[in-house]
């Protein structure tokens, strides 16, 4: 991730060399500074940067005016501020509509001309944009204060993943939130929308603590289904633990997976790692219902304690643990990192004896949904099923990658491939 931003500072005429070197040594790579005013020894320059980590960058700025005195920052402008306010994805016409003539062929011609060929067909639908429409759904309940912040958070996010997919999947998205109250309700409203797309991807829905709601989905409705916490987090997870067994030469057999923090990606992994023979499948959460929930699917509820003085590796969804939880870790154990949480992360990585932690943004899932669902297109069964999920991770955890790179990028060609893993081929 890289983030662009202008920073215009108030800078003494003899502290412009300290102020370059403290912003660079903050992690902000300047790519050019300009004098834009200069009276009674002070000046103003606008230094155009990029960063990686919004939350280090805004304590670089506070320490930038704390340490070097007489500097003043005067403001900050991101680049990408105008764009994400006019909406992140633009949505226009297929054919030109520039002129009086473009309007009468372009859409009063071809209005008349698509309703009579959707008439006259035997399959309408092949004849309409639906075949390359898919639903990207973000599901809530109905909490007026807090859909607020959450509503607007989806539907960006659904943006993002519109422009994803049609670079990488040729395919049409369109952002929906559904507001429901009850789960069996949603099921509902997800099969009313079903004739105006060929399929959906479920980006979020609440309270999906156990994997019923997501085979439910897959049972009831009759278009392709790709969900990002049932069907991608765990290709993820399965390829980074099939790397590290690779890494270490464990044997499966006599290797212990631990999950800190459950959800309906561990609780499905809790039954495919069994499957594939793992020893024992650990797991712990601070909600007693996914602790059941994690046993009914093969796994063994237990202790953070236990999980990181027992298993091989582990993986962390949640940050559940403390670090007296790590005094009897397991010397050389591995970690496998979900969280969006460096000081977390950091409690095992500083501990004596500790073996590796694949962390940071590895898992884009971008990589992943384009080719699901063009694997899935015209698929008679909704869902991503198991033997698929497996396909996926073994394929990305034999692909060869660069230097320093954990998965293949999404300019690799690998959605293609995806595709291939989901059809079966």
């Amino acid at each position: 991730m890289k983030i662009a931003a202008e920073v215009t500072a108030e800078i003494g005429n003899d502290r412009f060399a300290g102020a370059v070197g403290m912003l660079s040594s903050c992690g902000c790579e300047i790519s050019s500074a300009r004098l834009a005013a200069k009276n009674a020894g002070r000046a103003v320059y606008d230094f155009h940067l990029t960063y990686t980590d919004i939350g280090e960058f805004k304590k670089a700025l506070s320490w930038f005016e704390d340490e070097l005195n007489g500097c003043r920052i005067v403001s900050i402008k991101n680049y990408l501020d105008e764009m994400i306010r006019s909406g992140l994805v633009t949505v226009t016409g297929s054919m030109p509509i520039d002129n009086i003539e473009d309007y009468q062929m372009n859409v009063l011609g071809v209005s008349h001309l698509v309703r009579e060929k959707i008439l006259e067909s035997e399959n309408p639908a092949e004849e309409s944009g639906i075949t390359r429409s898919v639903g990207l759904i973000s599901c809530i309940r109905d909490k007026s204060e807090r859909q607020k912040k959450m509503a607007p958070l989806l539907h960006a996010d659904a943006e993002i993943a519109a422009a994803v997919l049609g670079k990488f999947g040729g395919l049409n998205g369109y952002p929906v939130i559904v507001r429901y109250d009850l789960q069996e309700d949603l099921v509902k409203y997800l099969k009313a929308l079903e004739p105006g797309f060929s399929g959906f991807r479920i980006d979020h829905i609440d309270d999906d603590e156990t994997p019923d709601i997501y085979e439910q989905i897959a049972d009831e409705l009759s278009i392709p289904v790709v969900s990002a916490k049932y069907d991608e987090m765990p290709v993820f997870i399965l390829a980074a633990l099939h790397k590290i067994v690779k890494k270490h030469r464990y044997r499966t057999k006599d290797c212990n997976v631990g999950f800190i923090g459950l959800d309906v990606s561990a609780m499905r992994l809790a039954r495919l790692l069994r499957r594939a023979g793992f020893m024992r499948v650990l797991g712990f959460d601070n909600n007693e219902k996914s602790m059941f929930q994690f046993e009914r699917e093969s796994g063994l509820a237990t202790t953070p304690e236990n999980i990181v003085s027992n298993a091989e590796i582990v993986v962390l969804l949640k940050n559940q643990f403390s670090e007296t939880d790590l005094v009897r870790m397991r010397p050389g154990l591995s970690v496998i990192s979900m969280l969006d949480d460096p000081e977390a992360e950091e409690l095992f990585s500083k501990r004596k004896g500790f073996g590796d932690i694949v962390t940071g943004e590895w898992a884009d899932s971008a990589t992943l949904y384009p080719g699901m669902l063009k694997g899935k297109a015209g698929s008679q069964r909704a869902g991503i099923d198991d033997s698929a999920v497996i396909a996926m991770a073994e394929m990305l955890a034999n692909e060869d990658v660069p230097s320093g790179q954990f998965l293949p990028d999404v300019f690799s060609g690998i959605h293609d491939k995806i595709a291939a893993c989901v059809a079966g081929e």
